[in-house]
């Protein structure tokens, strides 16, 4: 339960995100200079390890495993994220997995000082199929 008292709908949060889900490939390869500075690799590239990944979002993974042991979780897209900018993105021209099949990950972590900030966030998403 949030906070204030509402409750969390799960299936409203990932059509949230599959509805503001922009697919950078497909963007850089429809315009090559969009997003200076990001590395985009493809699946195939790059393929996404597990044994990549945080500890946290692996503990997450395995936590999601041992409550759904039927389903079988294929990592299909990876970003890194410094500050607000895309440093990392791993994916294809492909969209998200459909609604009961979106498994999304992710860990910000911070540093602050009185003389700077950096807040990075990584974030994972499966496909979750049914075995």
């Amino acid at each position: 339960m949030a906070e204030n008292g509402s409750r969390i709908e799960p299936r409203e949060v990932v059509r949230q995100f599959r509805n503001t889900y922009v697919n950078a490939h497909a963007v850089r390869k429809n315009t090559p200079t969009a997003l200076p500075g990001t590395d985009i690799k493809t699946l195939k590239e790059k393929p996404i390890k597990e044994s990549d990944l945080p500890q946290e979002l692996r503990s997450m993974l395995a936590d999601y495993r041992s409550k759904n042991p039927k389903s079988k979780l294929t990592l299909v897209k990876y970003q890194r994220i410094a500050n607000g900018k895309p440093v990392t993105i791993v994916e294809d021209e492909t969209g998200l997995p459909d609604e009961d099949k979106l498994l999304s990950l992710s860990q910000t972590v911070t540093l602050a000082s009185s003389t700077e900030v950096t807040v990075i966030t990584e974030m994972v998403v499966a496909s979750a199929e049914q075995a």
